[in-house]
């Protein structure tokens, strides 16, 4: 159990229309370049391409100020489900506040 707020935020292809593309672009690209998704001969070597939904989880300090974030990619043959998108989420949120805390 981690000391910091959560907030979740999902985004689906069929219900956010156009934006999802550019939602869905920039949360890839974030997660490439944060180590939680991996890139493979210049292609991602995940679902999250052709991913038809995602979870995006923040954890805040008090203050309100984003701490660490994580991101979960359900890809187009998988049935989306936010618990599990949480799950998933928070873990990896976790494991990047982990390895960038410093004491």
């Amino acid at each position: 159990m981690n000391p910091f707020f959560e907030k979740y935020h999902h985004a689906r292809r069929e219900r956010d229309g156009n934006k999802y593309h550019l939602r869905l672009a920039a949360a890839v690209l974030w997660a490439v370049t944060h180590g939680q998704i991996k890139q493979h001969r210049g292609w991602l070597a995940s679902a999250a391409q052709a991913s038809s939904a995602f979870t995006l989880c923040i954890l805040e300090d008090d203050d309100g100020n984003e701490v660490a974030r994580g991101y979960a990619f359900c890809g187009d043959k998988e049935q989306f489900c936010r618990a599990t998108g949480r799950s998933i989420a928070l873990g990896r949120a976790e494991a990047a506040l982990a390895t960038s805390v410093t004491v």
